[in-house]
């Protein structure tokens, strides 16, 4: 052991007794502004009679794509408490992305797929959240809205682009980015069925920032001389499957370069789905009433190798799909929550189809482009006929930015 660690180590000087200048400033960055942009479409909104919001963001500077919010007030107009059941965004059934009039992202069944994403956070990590949204305590409880009051809300975007590490040149996308999103109905997002609301003051909020001329032209150099500026993020592509009893098989046909998880949920005709993922029921997990299984099948491989059983295995599968699995992180998921069948059931599925799982790589998930078909096989599901499932497939996609245009791969 000695001859080991006196041979293959060596000794570095700690930091305490290092008193160099600092190495790992950024004088490029010249300024940096935090901007707001305003809707193109007006300012009030509703799920009725003005259903799509419309932002433009352009500028010469580059976006910090993490740092870009939605903002917006919910008025309620009713005299009587609106109480959400789900994050801000959960209001919207549908959002767009263009890039230089060129369609990036298409996300739908937006209320389903945001409390998806909040339930993988861990409690403490949405309480945190909510403080800008919804405010919520630590057993998923929204704060109601009073009646004829309202609420100032701030909402992280779905879109993949807005959420990678890199700084997006917008003075490299001719045209700017252009942002749609599509309010859902009126109780989508809230407990009450005869909920009614308007937003108004919508704005986004963005930093935004200025770099030095010299490395500015840099980029615009190598664009020009017909070189793409790449951006790699990950994005979601929804669908909707009605079902004929509580065994079924679904096919999904899409070609992706790359898929990452697929993730779904259960609902019956009466569960909302911005916040009730049905489950089996067995909330005392008895062996004999646990009879659960599922496999899916990409042209001849088969996740697992065989059927997922039980419910314990769904939940580890689950696990491994968000990034979880080796105890790096916690999801706000409760034993009795994820098992009941009842309002605020958080039964999700998910299986990860990266081959290198949750340890580090990028780009390892299963290609779909030899004409592979996505088949999901489900016995003793919680579902009756005419239930619905709801799936989300996760892909790696590029955005190319070149010259007076941008490329999209899936």
């Amino acid at each position: 052991m000695e001859a080991h660690l006196t041979g293959a180590s060596s000794d570095k000087l700690l930091e305490g007794l290092s008193f160099s200048p600092p190495n790992s400033t950024a004088s490029y960055v010249t300024e940096t502004k935090y901007s707001n942009f305003f809707a193109e479409s007006g300012n009030t909104f509703d799920s009725l009679s003005s259903k799509v919001i419309r932002f433009r963001v352009a500028d010469q500077g580059f976006l910090e794509s993490a740092s870009l919010r939605l903002r917006f007030t919910i008025v309620n107009l009713k005299n009587e408490a609106l109480t959400p059941c789900a994050s801000p965004m959960a209001m919207f059934r549908r959002a767009r992305l263009f890039a230089a009039s060129q369609l990036v992202e298409d996300l739908t069944l937006l209320p389903n797929q945001t409390t998806l994403r909040d339930r993988m956070l861990p409690m403490e990590r949405r309480v945190n959240n909510s403080i800008e949204a919804n405010p919520m305590d630590n057993s998923e409880a929204y704060m109601a809205i009073g009646s004829q009051a309202s609420r100032r809300v701030i909402t992280p975007l779905p879109f993949g682009t807005v959420n990678q590490p890199s700084w997006i040149p917008m003075h490299l996308v001719s045209g700017g980015l252009v942002l749609e999103l599509e309010l859902d109905d009126k109780n989508a997002a809230f407990a009450e069925a005869t909920a009614n609301w308007i937003l108004q003051d919508v704005s986004l909020l963005a930093t935004i920032h200025t770099i030095d001329s010299s490395l500015a032209n840099s980029y615009a150099s190598h664009v020009l001389q017909g070189n793409p500026l790449h951006l790699h993020y990950t994005s979601v592509v929804s669908s909707r499957h009605i079902v004929p009893g509580a065994s079924f098989t679904i096919n999904l046909v899409r070609g992706f370069t790359r898929i990452r998880q697929i993730f779904w949920t259960y609902h019956n005709d009466t569960s909302k789905e911005s916040r009730d993922f049905i489950g089996p029921g067995n909330t005392d997990f008895a062996h004999a009433n646990d009879g659960y299984s599922w496999m899916v099948t990409i042209g001849s491989r088969k996740f697992p190798e065989r059927n997922s059983e039980g419910v314990s295995e769904a939940f580890m599968r689950f696990r491994q799909a968000a990034a979880v699995f080796y105890g790096q992180d916690a999801m706000s998921i409760s034993a009795p929550s994820y098992m009941k069948a009842s309002p605020g059931a958080s039964f999700i599925q998910g299986l990860d189809l990266e081959k290198t799982g949750s340890q580090g790589s990028t780009h390892s998930g299963i290609s779909t482009k030899d004409g592979s078909i996505v088949q999901l096989a489900v016995n003793n599901s919680p579902l009756t006929n005419g239930g619905t499932v709801l799936i989300h497939l996760v892909y790696d996609g590029l955005l190319s930015i070149r010259d007076g245009s941008c490329d999209v791969f899936e």
